[in-house]
């Protein structure tokens, strides 16, 4: 009962969140025009590239 509770929390939780991160994306698309959007989108996708390359070098490292 309670895991089934969890997960459906969990994914409530997930689905309001790509919401509001969508709703991000339109609306910051209405406040910065042309070049600054451009600038911010690169720099947040390089921030999540650099984040997210450590996890399948950390994975390796654990499996062997």
């Amino acid at each position: 009962m309670y895991v089934a509770a969890f997960y459906g929390a969990h994914i409530l939780s997930d689905y309001v969140w790509y919401v509001a991160v969508g709703a991000m994306v339109v609306f910051g698309r209405n406040l910065l025009k042309g070049r600054a959007y451009r600038w911010m989108m690169a720099g947040l996708g390089v921030a999540l590239v650099n984040f997210g390359l450590p996890f399948p070098e950390a994975g390796i490292f654990r499996i062997c």
